[in-house]
C-alpha cells in the first residue's frame, strides 16, 4: 500500500493476479483464480483507485494454472463485481 502511495499518478496499466503465496514450477508466483488466493481485494482495489490507476481494463492472468479455461469465467465475474463495487 505504501508503494501505491509513492507511485500515485504514475501507473497507467495494471497487470493483476491473485496468489496464495506459493510458487509454480517456474519459481514465479502462482496465478490463482481470482478470489481464491490471499489478496484482500476489498482493501487493494480502493487503494488502486486512490492511486489513480485506471480500472476500465484489467487482465485475467491465469498463467500456468491447470485447466485455466475452466476457471476464467468465474475469475472475470469476480473482477466485474469488484469493478462495479469500487468504480472510481
Amino acid at each position: 500500500m505504501a508503494l501505491l502511495e509513492k507511485l500515485k499518478g504514475k501507473i497507467t496499466h495494471l497487470h493483476l493476479i491473485d496468489s496464495d503465496g506459493s510458487l509454480n514450477e517456474h519459481d514465479t508466483s502462482t496465478h490463482n483464480p481470482f478470489g481464491t488466493g490471499k489478496l484482500n481485494f476489498d482493501e487493494l482495489v480502493p487503494a488502486l483507485n486512490k492511486a489513480g490507476i485506471p480500472n476500465d481494463w484489467w487482465c485475467v492472468d491465469l498463467c500456468f494454472w491447470p485447466n485455466a479455461w475452466d476457471v476464467t469465467a468465474d475469475s472475470k465475474t469476480f473482477l466485474d463485481k469488484l469493478r462495479k463495487k469500487y468504480a472510481a
